[in-house]
């Protein structure tokens, strides 16, 4: 896009420029266009002397005026004569401008003395800028639909554009703690020198830079270096310090990223016009969250480095956004000995790790290109259980009278907190958070308790806006309506651990909503936290910490007469219905009140005395809560010290009244102090810390407060002889402290000549957003330069969620100035909830101005940002669905001129069509429901204009697979970005019906099957769609399709139940010659064979019931290899040519006994008599026998009964017996050393299926195959299998049933009773395997989840291994686990009978991995059988 350095080039087209020369200061105006052969262009001479700088803005005067997808190229170049014309140039920038991007701002600086250009001209040229990967994207339609590379203008073609120049006396405040980065910078050669401090004191400098020399709305170059900043330290301090460096960008979600890269000094020398290696990134001293988390990409805005005296360090800025801010400082590491420095220190780089967390990590959440900015409702906003400690964690030492100076970030993290509570479709006036699915309950009961927590948290500190005034109440109205989850998510182990904390968090939000209405309903609810949270035995420290902060910090200290004022409120109330329903029961007289303080206040001074008994000598506290000793508690086994109890024990004795010179709280003060991290965290055995150094900042700033810095408009006043650079820091520092009285201070600074301030103080007038500050920040969306604009329309929308300036806000969206109109499109981009709140704007008014914006505005930047605004809305406030719903219909049939434009509508309508969850996530249930009446009405338009528009209809289906196929293949993570999932009511009609008119459409084109482009974005757009007559196509695809396609073909099948493939002779024998074909020639095996055998294993066979048809489908399937020759055999064969064919003959018989033999056995549907019948009664055949061995099992368990957990019964006469006697002969074969050692392998891992485990003969083959087997991987898991016997499996659960502690079951002198061995047994042998099968629907297990450690905290299980085996002592702990989920008072409420079917109420969150069973299937039985065992023998169980 730009050259790194200067770049000599010449002119492929004769260019005439008209312009002039200036000295100081000028604007100019001109045109470029197109005259015949020549390109007429702007320009404008700028003189500079050697270290003289300039701002320079660039610009097309209005955008919409372009030709479609014309460019225009500006460039600065540095002139070596007059008749540049014909001379080559030295171009030092070089951007293209475009309708999405008009304009160009940035610094220059001159090193040498010299004459510059800058230059506007028409670009022809091929243009590669808009392509490049696309995260997250792996599918073809962002090719499909590429901007074109090249685009010629027309004879005659113009448009009008603009040039300012101003110079700048100099770029570093008289302080030397501000500089100004300047181009050219783009290399570490060109970095810009930054001075450090010869100091041993801790100092701040602050870079103010801008990035607009780089694409704005579509940068296909991100992450590749083009237009990073670079900037060079020289670090000669008298000993090591840590450097810390943190970005500040307006945008709360798009990627950045800074890097450091380090060079001893002596080898840091610069050599003009040569390139300086700096090597690999320098990492040193980095935190450890700078890491990936469910997603590829590597971009962070805040890192540490260690810095060495005598080192040059280089910072890489990759800012992304037009303007921005740096701050770098140099520092002593923690730990301190003093409290406060501690906590300023770790807030500081709390606020820095989170945003990098959240913005940069999670599940997709940050993207690349603004054409899909925030990307879409799920991943984006996932501020779930430990990311909401960016908010609540710094909440409540700024409550403390502490401050931070990288406070913007706590801004954005604020905003993105209320966004992350969602409104619900079906509870009454609650929200939820939007971490995972898009259910009303789902996850959200944890997750929704940690946001409402952030919020109260938050409030204590500041007021709410207009339009997030709400949430909390909202939040409080969730908790009403569902049941308590049973733990909390926060990244693993280490934090946020126990259940004290769901009831603590729920009760803090509930007492501050009584508090804060009056509502009876919370009271009660709050009475019953505290209940729950008297009835928790801990199981970890943290459990008694929250337990006494709930009951003496957000519980009511007058309790008892509160109860008084509660129940004549309720007697008022009567028996009317209240209009949110609550699980809590009103009612409880005085007396029951004055007998649950009682309850309080012993358990309180318990929990205090416990704690005090527990700590650690060092102070700190462990995870371990200790075991009852007498009077006393002690800790037995290990207990390492851990910041998350050792904080959290602090804020208990806090909340309890216990003040830091408590000897308890002083010790643990000091060892609190003591585990901080350099950089200033605190973490143990969590995976971010981010929960742990919350609750440290929590307990040192609630002992240790601070009075809060006072400011006073004196201190910011414009001083005599002010540089640029003191300007912009006086007003940058203005901008970042919330004080009223700086606003008339701010409202100058919007209108000075440098945009540098006028950036800031457009950031500080969002800040405020007060109604004094609207026409500066209107005035702000039509400035020269985008960093001011970018500035406006942020602080603009922090404004309107105040719900202030909207008439204005409304009235700039009429503007005649295209630029204007795009960045108030932009401020109206935001997540608020305008119901509950009444927000001031007429819903008509406010849907009107974002309608026209989307259909109707000749700007393509209005109608891409229109479209994003327009869904967002959609999203959080139902009343303007039904108009948008219009607009949307409208949007996807009309012709749309620009391709930027185009993909906006693709990316946005994708955003909007997985409301109700994509692939990985989608929700059957709490949808929203306008979502599906658009879906309907898009179905209706379709069909209509198939009958008399057919251009349209065929756009309309263009576009419909343009959007299934985004996100091709991707299921992202936890809640990412994923491809659609087609939940919604008639979703799979509307995209299925699409889908077939557009491969209707591509394959009129003689050329489709060669130039396949267009056919795979119809087959990768139709992936998940569940529409019969597409399922057939794709099915005929993958079969017969181009064989480059044939994979994506058979992988789009993606729900083999709704696909089915009719068994006829005439369709089966050909895709068996494929099969053959295949594998006869390896390199063609993933066109050929692959997707026809992934596609036998699991596609819903359409068997003949005619026997004599089954037998001749079956026969197809049916391998008949030639004799096997061994190594000697083949080594006779003499002629090579020979020798190979037989070898590859050989090798392609062993891919089919494999391959075929794992199909057939892997789909139930060819489970059957008839193929029963081609087992042979010879199965010597080595290949013959790989191919049958995967079906032992099921002709082992055909036409059997469910078993039972207790046998007993005498066994029916089995006709099949002479068959499983074949199937264990063929499987006791196979374990034989003169056995193919692959087989013999694949063996012994099937040997852990049940119906092969249980059997002795197979044992006994085990036994002795591991006298001649070496193999480590096979010996471990056949004695893995052997543990399993009788005898050995009844010791080994005896152990460890005696080592539970505490005995849940007595061990008598017999062992135990032999119904918990029979339970037991049935548990592993058939409820395990069953939580451990692969559905073939989703392709998942239960395990999938529940057996990633952290994943589902309530239900952490331990995962079998790839055999399926676990060992009896993890068993067990499975077993106790899920007995926990067994209703003993109504078995059929059981969580374990009802989380399967996803059942959900206002008692029950449902199942996060949605319905895995219907209550007839097999695996469901299972698991009920052994549900209801346990009801029936409880005592003897141990349930």
């Amino acid at each position: 896009m730009f050259a790194v350095g200067f770049r000599r080039i010449v002119l492929t087209s004769l260019a005439v420029f008209v312009g002039q020369t200036w000295a100081f200061a000028a604007d100019t105006a001109g045109i470029v266009e197109r005259k015949a052969d020549k390109i007429v262009g702007h320009s404008q001479q700028l003189d500079l002397n050697a270290g003289e700088s300039a701002e320079i803005s660039a610009r097309i005067t209005r955008p919409s005026t372009l030709p479609d997808n014309a460019r225009v190229r500006v460039s600065i170049v540095a002139v070596h004569s007059q008749e540049a014309s014909a001379d080559a140039r030295d171009v030092v920038l070089s951007k293209v401008l475009h309708a999405l991007d008009g304009d160009f701002f940035t610094v220059f600086k001159s090193q040498t003395r010299g004459t510059y250009r800058i230059e506007l001209t028409p670009e022809e040229g091929e243009i590669t800028l808009f392509e490049g990967d696309r995260w997250r994207e792996t599918g073809y339609v962002d090719e499909l639909l590429a901007t074109p590379r090249q685009v010629k203008w027309k004879d005659g073609q113009t448009t009008a554009v603009s040039i300012s120049v101003r110079k700048i006396a100099n770029t570093v405040s008289s302080d030397g703690s501000l500089f100004i980065e300047a181009e050219p910078n783009n290399s570490a050669a060109q970095a810009q020198p930054i001075t450090l401090r010869d100091t041993a004191d801790d100092y701040t400098l602050q870079i103010v830079g801008t990035s607009d020399d780089i694409e704005y709305f579509d940068n296909g170059e991100v992450g590749t270096g083009t237009g990073d900043d670079w900037l060079r330290l020289e670090f000669d301090g008298p000993e090591p310090r840590l450097l810390t460096a943190c970005l500040t960008i307006p945008d709360q979600m798009v990627a950045a990223r800074v890097r450091c890269y380090a060079l001893p000094k002596d080898k840091a020398v610069v050599v003009a016009g040569e390139p300086l290696d700096v090597g690999a990134e320098y990492e040193d001293g980095k935190n450890s969250n700078e890491r990936v988390h469910q997603q590829a990409e590597q971009h962070r805005i805040a890192i540490n480095r260690n810095l060495k005296p005598g080192h040059v360090y280089f910072l890489r800025v990759e800012a992304n956004t037009p303007g921005y801010g740096l701050e770098l400082r140099v520092v002593k590491p923690a730990p301190f000995d003093d409290p406060q420095k501690a906590v300023r220190f770790g807030l500081y780089d709390h606020l820095g790790q989170v945003s990098s967390w959240l913005n940069n990590r999670p599940r997709g959440a940050s993207v690349e290109r603004r054409i899909r900015d925030t990307g879409n409702l799920l991943g984006t906003h996932c501020m779930s259980c430990h990311t909401q400690s960016g908010v609540w964690g710094p909440a409540i030492p700024f409550a403390q009278g502490y401050r931070t100076p990288n406070s913007h970030l706590f801004r954005n993290l604020t905003n993105i907190c209320y966004q992350s509570l969602r409104p619900t479709n079906e509870l009454v006036d609650a929200a939820n958070n939007t971490s995972l699915a898009p259910l009303d309950i789902g996850d959200g009961p944890a997750g929704t308790r940690v946001a409402g927590h952030s919020v109260v948290s938050l409030e204590r500190f500041m007021p709410p806006r207009k339009l997030q005034s709400k949430q909390h109440l909202r939040a409080s109205n969730f908790i009403l309506q569902t049941a308590d989850p049973g733990g909390i998510n926060a990244a693993g182990p280490g934090a946020n651990v126990g259940k004290g904390v769901v009831f603590n968090y729920a009760g803090e939000i509930l007492f501050e909503a009584w508090k804060k209405t009056g509502n009876p309903q919370f009271f009660r609810a709050l009475e019953d936290k505290a209940r729950k949270t008297l009835e928790v035995d801990p199981k970890y420290t943290d459990d008694m910490a929250h337990r006494v902060e709930l009951l003496r910090r957000y519980f009511p200290k007058d309790y008892v007469a509160q109860v008084e004022t509660v129940l004549k409120l309720e007697a008022e109330q009567g028996t009317a219905k209240p209009k949110v329903p609550s699980n809590t029961k009103p009612g409880g007289s005085v007396e029951d009140a004055k007998k649950l303080q009682e309850r309080i206040d012993q358990q309180v001074a318990s929990d205090i005395a416990r704690l005090r008994a527990i700590q650690r000598p060092d102070g700190t506290w462990g995870f371990n809560p200790g075991v009852a000793e007498g009077d006393s508690w002690k800790v037995d086994g290990e207990n390492k010290p851990e910041p998350s109890p050792t904080a959290l024990a602090l804020i208990a004795f806090q909340a309890a009244g216990f003040e830091a010179d408590d000897p308890t709280v002083a010790k643990g003060v000091k060892g609190l102090l003591g585990l901080q991290h350099p950089s200033g965290y605190w973490k143990g055995q969590s995976q971010t810390g981010f929960v742990s150094t919350s609750y440290a900042l929590h307990a040192l700033s609630r002992l240790f407060p601070v009075e809060p810095p006072k400011y006073e408009a004196g201190d910011f006043a414009t001083k005599s002889e002010e540089s640029l650079p003191d300007t912009i820091n006086r007003v940058r520092q203005a901008a970042i402290v919330d004080e009223p009285e700086l606003l008339p201070i701010l409202i100058k600074a919007s209108s000075h000549e440098s945009p540098l301030v006028r950036f800031w103080a457009m950031i500080g007038l969002g800040v405020r957003h007060a109604d004094t500050g609207v026409n500066p920040l209107i005035a702000g969306l039509g400035d020269m330069a985008k960093p001011v604009r970018e500035a406006a329309h942020w602080g603009l929308r922090q404004t309107l969620i105040d719900d202030r300036g909207w008439k204005a806000a409304l009235e700039a969206c009429q503007s005649k100035d295209d630029y204007v109109r795009e960045a108030a499109a932009r401020a109206l981009i935001m997540r608020v909830d305008g119901v509950m709140p009444e927000m001031s704007v007429a819903w008509g008014d406010l849907t009107a101005a974002i309608v026209n914006g989307m259909n109707s505005d000749p700007h393509a930047a209005v109608r891409a940002t229109a479209i994003r605004a327009a869904w967002n809305w959609w999203i959080w406030n139902p009343p303007v669905r039904k108009d948008i719903n219009l607009a949307w219909i409208d949007l996807l049939q009309r012709p749309e001129t620009n391709a930027i434009v185009e993909n906006s509508i693709r990316y946005q309508s994708q955003a909007l069509f997985i409301a109700n969850g994509h692939k990985a996530n989608s929700s059957g249930t709490h949808q929203y429901k306008e979502l599906g009446e658009l879906i309907t009405q898009l179905e209706d338009k379709l069909k209509d204009l198939s009958k008399g528009e057919p251009l349209a209809a065929h756009r309309l289906a263009r576009r419909l697979v343009g959007i299934g196929a985004t996100y091709y293949n991707n299921s992202g993570g936890d809640g990412g970005p994923g491809q659609m999932g087609y939940v919604t009511k008639r979703a799979s009609e509307l995209f299925g019906e699409a889908a077939m008119d557009y491969f209707s459409q591509v394959e009129l084109k003689p050329n489709h099957l060669t130039s396949t482009g267009p056919l795979r974005v119809g087959l990768e757009g139709s992936a998940n769609v569940t529409f019969d007559d597409l399922q057939q196509r794709l099915i005929q695809y993958s079969l017969e399709g181009p064989e480059d396609l044939r994979p994506i073909a058979a992988a789009s099948v993606s729900d083999p139940r709704s696909a089915q493939l009719v068994a006829v002779p005439e369709r089966i024998e050909p895709l068996m010659q494929q099969v053959h074909r295949g594998a006869a020639e390896p390199a063609r095996r993933p066109q050929l064979s692959e997707p026809i055998l992934k596609m036998f294993a699991t596609i819903t066979w359409v068997i003949p019931d005619n026997l004599e048809q089954q037998r001749e489908v079956f026969s197809y399937l049916m391998i008949k290899p030639d004799k096997l020759l061994d190594a000697a055999e083949l080594k006779a064969v003499t002629d090579a040519g020979e020798r190979g064919k037989l070898e590859g003959s050989q090798e392609s018989n062993w891919y089919l006994a494999q391959k075929l033999g794992d199909a057939i056995g892997a789909n139930p549907d060819l489970h059957r008599d008839s193929m029963i019948e081609y087992l042979p009664s010879d199965l010597s055949h080595p290949q013959i026998a790989r191919f049958w061995l995967p079906s032992v099992e099921w002709l082992l368990t055909h036409k059997t009964t469910l078993p039972d957990v207790v046998q007993g019964k005498l066994p029916p006469i089995d006709p099949l017996e002479e068959v499983r006697t074949r199937a264990v002969r063929l499987f006791l074969d196979q374990l034989m050393e003169t056995a193919n050692a692959d087989t013999r392998k694949t063996a012994v891992t099937l040997a852990q299926r049940t119906a092969l485990r249980r059997n002795p003969e197979v044992l006994t083959a085990l036994e002795a195959m591991l006298t001649f087997e070496k193999r480590e991987d096979v010996v471990r898991n056949a004695k893995n299998v052997l543990s399993q016997n009788r005898d050995s499996f009844v010791k080994e659960l005896t152990d460890a049933v005696k080592a539970e502690k505490p005995a849940i079951i007595d061990v008598g002198a017999d062992g135990l009773v032999k119904d918990f061995v029979d339970d037991f047994a049935y548990f592993r042998d058939y409820v395990t395997p069953e939580m451990n099968r692969v559905l073939r629907g989703d392709q998942r297990s239960c395990f999938a989840c529940h057996g990633v450690p952290g994943r589902v905290p309530p239900l952490d299980l331990n995962r079998p291994d790839d055999a399926g085996y676990l060992p009896v002592g993890k068993l067990l702990e499975n077993y106790r686990k899920l007995q926990k989920r067994v209703d003993h008072n109504d078995v059929e409420k059981s969580f374990l009978l009802r989380k399967p079917l996803n059942v959900q109420t206002g008692q029950e969150e449902g199942h996060q991995g949605g319905r895995r069973y219907q209550p007839m299937d097999t695996g469901y039985l299972i698991l009920r059988k052994w549900v209801l065992n346990q009801a029936k023998h409880r005592e003897k169980l141990g349930g």
